[in-house]
C-alpha cells in the first residue's frame, strides 16, 4: 500500500507510514504516474503528413508501403487500420508496374 502523502510504499497491514507518519488506509491508492508521450507522437490518429509521406514513399519504393500497411493493418485502431490498407495498395500495385518497367 502506497502513502497518500508521500507516495511511499508501505506494508499492506501498516496504519501509518513509515517515512512520513501519515495514516494510511487500505483505501489508499499509489500516487498517479503521469503517463508518458513521446513528443510529436499521436497515439490515435494517423498525421496527414505521415499519410501523404507514406504514400509517396509507396510509390518510389513499394517495398516501404507494402511493409507498413501490413504493421498498420495489424493495429487495433480503424484509421491506422484505414492508412495501413491504403499503402498496402499502393504499394503492391507500384510493384508491379515497377516490375513491369524495369522488366522490359
Amino acid at each position: 500500500m502506497f502513502c497518500p502523502k508521500c507516495g511511499q510504499q508501505n506494508p499492506d497491514e501498516a496504519k501509518f507510514c513509515g517515512k512520513c507518519g501519515a495514516t494510511v488506509s487500505i483505501a489508499a491508492a499509489p500516487p498517479p504516474q503521469p503517463a508518458y508521450s513521446a513528443p510529436g507522437v499521436s497515439s490515435g490518429a494517423v498525421s496527414p503528413m505521415l499519410k501523404n509521406g507514406m504514400i509517396i514513399a509507396s510509390i518510389i519504393l513499394p517495398i516501404v508501403g507494402i511493409v507498413a500497411g501490413v504493421m498498420f493493418l495489424l493495429d487495433a485502431n480503424p484509421e491506422k487500420k484505414a492508412a495501413g490498407k491504403l499503402w498496402l495498395i499502393i504499394g503492391i500495385v507500384f510493384a508491379v508496374i515497377w516490375a513491369v518497367i524495369l522488366g522490359e
